[in-house]
């Protein structure tokens, strides 16, 4: 039953990274869209264009999945201390 326990929450941690990554890729694609469509005449205008290594990009992501599922793990272990 231990098994089944970590399991699932093995596959909770999957698809919160998946959900994660998902919406991280799809803010910096719409701030890459935002900084594209500024034109100099438009509202917004001196926006500077916003530009991403991708590999720069893969590893602050990978490293951020690392670090919020560590912390995931860590909540789910740590025993509450009870206070007055």
């Amino acid at each position: 039953m231990k098994d089944d326990i970590q399991q699932a929450w093995s596959d909770s941690a999957k698809q919160l990274q998946q959900g994660m990554v998902e919406n991280w890729t799809r803010a910096m694609q719409s701030l890459q869209q935002l900084a594209q469509a500024a034109k100099p005449d438009a509202v917004g205008a001196g926006v500077p264009k916003i530009e991403f290594s991708p590999a720069k990009l893969q590893e602050l992501q990978q490293q951020y999945l690392r670090e919020s599922a560590e912390l995931w793990g860590n909540s789910l272990s740590a025993k509450p201390q009870q206070t007055d």
